[in-house]
């Protein structure tokens, strides 16, 4: 029991990292998006296309964050392993399996005519 106990602590302990690994690397592209905006302000004379561009760029390190916040999220029960089963019927989706049967079909009505 307590060597599960143990192992749960260290679990807990690495999500724990992973997630302020995740949140250092946010930060980091926000610095990089902003410094690039800087930058393409130089070059725009105009403050209108210097404001939707940032508007823009805004939109995106929002959205991106809301992602990552959302994966960080659903990492998070990670002992359970439960987001692991829900990915794996994942694979069966492929559209490609559903499209080759057509190929053949294609290839044998020219073959008849």
């Amino acid at each position: 029991v307590e060597w599960t106990r143990q192992s749960e602590l260290v679990t807990q302990q690495e999500l724990h990292q992973q997630q302020m690994l995740q949140e250092s690397h946010q930060r980091q592209q926000k610095q990089l998006l902003q410094q690039q905006i800087l930058q393409s302000l130089q070059w725009h004379p105009s403050m209108q296309v210097h404001q939707m561009a940032q508007a823009r760029a805004l939109a995106v390190v929002h959205a991106s964050a809301r992602v990552a916040n959302a994966q960080a999220q659903a990492h998070t029960p990670m002992q359970a392993h439960t987001p692991m089963r829900a990915h794996t019927p994942m694979q069966a989706h492929t559209p490609m399996q559903a499209h080759k049967p057509m190929q053949a079909h294609a290839a044998q009505a020219h073959a008849a005519q």
